[in-house]
């Protein structure tokens, strides 16, 4: 199940638990593959299919595992400012496919590292419980950290910054030579010369 922690609306953690019974052997070591499907959607509309990889080994047979972590996206080059972003929006392997190289997790990672926008998991802490059982137990605790995104600034925005930025050195340049004419002008620091420029009226 996911969370929203800090009621804004937007799940912030991810809860998961995965129970094996009757296995028929002990297990000290496990290899995850998650797979999620992520939208962006503050400037372009980002979707994609994405995974994080997780892999801990234990000296002695265990029963249950507890991972906890940060789920972020990483990305390598910005983001286009406008439009659609559809080129990750399919499946990481072909499910159909009757070669098993293509469920490989090697395969599988290596072509998903060649992708400009991923996800990843980071900041991860695991913790692992004794017991020969014949059960085992998985728990995920998998929080949403606040990420910043980068982009490629469009034509308008630019102008908008730009007009910005126009506008504050303006408002700073008007502001002194105002003080500045002021100054000079009170404390007749330049000498002036004041002429009648029209002619007198004739009675």
């Amino acid at each position: 199940r996911e969370d929203d922690t800090n009621r804004d609306g937007r799940n912030d953690v991810l809860h998961l638990r995965v129970e094996f019974s009757d296995l028929g052997q002990d297990v000290n070591t496990v290899q995850l593959l998650l797979f999620f499907h992520v939208k962006l959607s503050l400037f372009s509309s980002v979707t994609l299919h994405s995974l994080a990889h997780f892999s801990s080994s234990w000296a002695a047979p265990a029963s249950r595992l507890w991972v906890g972590g940060d789920l972020g996206v990483w990305q390598r080059r910005p983001l286009p400012s406008t439009g659609r972003v559809e080129q990750y929006n399919a499946s990481l392997f072909n499910s159909s496919s009757s070669r098993a190289e293509e469920f490989d997790i090697t395969t599988i990672l290596s072509r998903y590292n060649e992708r400009n926008l991923t996800t990843v998991l980071s900041n991860s802490y695991s913790v692992w419980e004794n017991g020969a059982t014949g059960n085992f137990t998985i728990e995920l605790e998998l929080r949403y950290p606040t990420q910043t995104i980068t982009y490629y600034p469009g034509f308008w925005q630019l102008v908008k910054f730009a007009w910005v930025q126009y506008l504050a050195i303006l408002i700073v340049f008007w502001w002194v030579l105002r003080r500045v004419q002021a100054f000079v002008f009170q404390n007749q620091i330049i000498l002036t010369v004041c002429k009648r420029t029209d002619k007198p009226h004739k009675h």
